[in-house]
C-alpha cells in the first residue's frame, strides 16, 4: 500500500515538538529576566540644587531607597536634606513633604521638575500579567 503525503505524520509531530519547546523556552526566558520600574515625581525649586517635593508613604519609601535620580535624562546623585513630615492627608492617605539637594542647572526659584527615581525590579512575566488583567 502506498503511503499518500498527508498521511505522513512525521513532519507535523516534529513541528509540534519544536512549538512546545519554543515555548517553554519563552515562558522560562520571561520568568527569568527583571526589568526595572520607574517612579516620576514632580518637585519645585527653592533654591539652588533645592527641590521641595510632596510624596506618598510608598514613594517616599521609594526615595529613601535609592540615592540616585534621573533628570534630563541623567543620573545625579541627591541627598535628603529635610523631612517635613506629614504635611497633609486626603481620601486617608498621608503624604510627606522632603527636600532634596541635587545638582541642576538654568532653573530658578518655582520652577517645576520632573524626577525619576528606580522603584524597583519586576518580572517580564509579572508585566505580561498586569496587561492582560487590564490595570
Amino acid at each position: 500500500m502506498k503511503v499518500r503525503n498527508y498521511e505522513k505524520k512525521y513532519l507535523i509531530i516534529l513541528l509540534m515538538v519544536l512549538l512546545l519547546f519554543s515555548e517553554i523556552l519563552i515562558v522560562i526566558t520571561l520568568s527569568i529576566i527583571k526589568v526595572e520600574e520607574y517612579s516620576k515625581i514632580t518637585g519645585v525649586v527653592i533654591k539652588d540644587n533645592l527641590v521641595l517635593i510632596v510624596v506618598d508613604k510608598n514613594e517616599r519609601k521609594t526615595i529613601y531607597s535609592n540615592k540616585i535620580l534621573f533628570f534630563n535624562n541623567k543620573k545625579s546623585k541627591y541627598q535628603i536634606i529635610e523631612d517635613r513630615g506629614i504635611v497633609m492627608t486626603k481620601n486617608k492617605k498621608d503624604y510627606y513633604q522632603l527636600v532634596l539637594k541635587f545638582s541642576f542647572k538654568n532653573k530658578k526659584v518655582n520652577d517645576v521638575l520632573e524626577m525619576v527615581f528606580i522603584k524597583g525590579r519586576i518580572h517580564l512575566i509579572n508585566i505580561f500579567k498586569i496587561i492582560w488583567e487590564g490595570g
